[in-house]
């Protein structure tokens, strides 16, 4: 999970997004040691909340469905011709 975390903070499109117009981290420079530990701490905890309930979205809406349909159309029909080989011999 962690791996797909970093995938999807790293990614260019959402990087923007995220830096620059949820968090604001140009607004940290001239902040102080307690207020930048804080923004730091915020940011790490929203930045991998964000980003784990995107890869279960993914998870369970998308691959299983891609998944479930790649099955039904091409190994299901497979598996079935190679038990009926197996049943005629």
């Amino acid at each position: 999970m962690s791996f797909s975390v970093y995938l999807i903070h790293e990614n260019p499109y959402f990087q923007e997004v995220l830096w620059k117009e949820i968090l604001k981290v140009q607004n940290y420079y001239d902040a102080n040691i307690l207020s930048l530990t804080f923004n730091i701490l915020f940011s790490v905890i929203f930045i991998y909340g964000i980003s784990l309930l995107i890869d279960l979205f993914r998870k369970k809406f998308l691959e299983e469905k891609i998944f479930e349909t790649i099955y039904k159309k091409y190994f299901e029909t497979k598996i079935k011709k190679v038990e009926n080989i197996l049943n005629d011999t």
